[in-house]
């Protein structure tokens, strides 16, 4: 499966369970987890495993407000960029984000990551001011 399908089947099975790729007009607040994932030393396999077996266990792990998935492009001047690939993930309350970040089925999406991230991962936890 090439990029641009496994995205498109990420987007359709979030759509699906009810969590949206796109912002909703007017979201203001809440809380956000921000994962920056370093460029893999096989950018191929991380995108076939990231798309295909990671995506799955974010989207079982229900109850976020709003989740997007994006690829980092080369600088103005050409060059790498700081990182890869983005992941964020929305919530409306803390209540929210204890209750999904805490679940079980996120400690998996949390184990699963040293299966794929070879480049490294920094993530970030932030509330949203406007």
């Amino acid at each position: 499966m090439d990029r641009r399908t496994a995205f498109l089947s990420s987007a359709l099975a979030l759509a699906a369970v009810g969590t949206t790729t796109t912002a909703s007009a007017g979201n203001k607040g809440g809380f956000k987890r921000t994962v920056l994932y370093g460029t893999p030393k096989n950018p191929q396999e991380f995108d076939k495993y990231y798309f295909e077996t990671h995506t799955p266990l974010v989207v079982a792990a229900k109850g976020a407000a709003r989740i997007e998935i994006a690829k980092c492009s080369p600088l103005p001047d050409g060059s790498a960029p700081p990182f890869y690939l983005i992941f964020e993930i929305w919530f409306d309350s803390q209540a929210q984000m204890d209750e999904v970040l805490g679940s079980a089925a996120w400690k998996a999406v949390r184990e699963d990551v040293k299966n794929f991230a070879t480049g490294g991962v920094t993530a970030l936890l932030s509330k949203i001011e406007m």
